[in-house]
């Protein structure tokens, strides 16, 4: 299957390249097909509200920043295949690391997901 990851879209532009860009990279260390045109794509993958969120200094901690956005992954008659909220990890050294690692992982697991019922619908016909 062949994926497309849309632009992403927040309110800091800089942050929805930076992230769409590693997720890519990302997707492609895992093995996925990473199209550049949507045309093309099996499945879109779609997200918004991405951003930066800093958490005021808890006692004796730094400021907190967490990066998250609402993901969705689509077929082309844009049926959704998977959709989640995903957030970086509390404890990231790298929040953007984080949010991507955790996106990726989910996209792999619902690709496989919809591979398989893709499978078995094939099977039954």
């Amino acid at each position: 299957m062949n994926l497309y990851v849309k632009p992403l879209l927040g309110p800091d532009a800089e942050l929805d390249k930076s992230v769409r860009q590693r997720l890519v990279s990302e997707l492609l260390k895992r093995g996925i097909a990473v199209t550049e045109s949507e045309e093309s794509a099996d499945v879109i993958l779609s997200g918004s509200g991405l951003m930066q969120t800093s958490f005021p200094p808890s006692f004796g901690h730094h400021p907190s920043v967490r990066v998250r956005a609402t993901l969705r992954l689509a077929n082309k008659r844009s049926v959704a295949l998977w959709t989640s909220d995903v957030s970086s990890s509390r404890y990231a050294v790298s929040e953007t690391a984080s949010f991507v690692d955790k996106a990726s992982k989910a996209v792999v697991y619902a690709l496989a997901e919809e591979s398989k019922r893709r499978g078995s619908e094939q099977v039954a016909q």
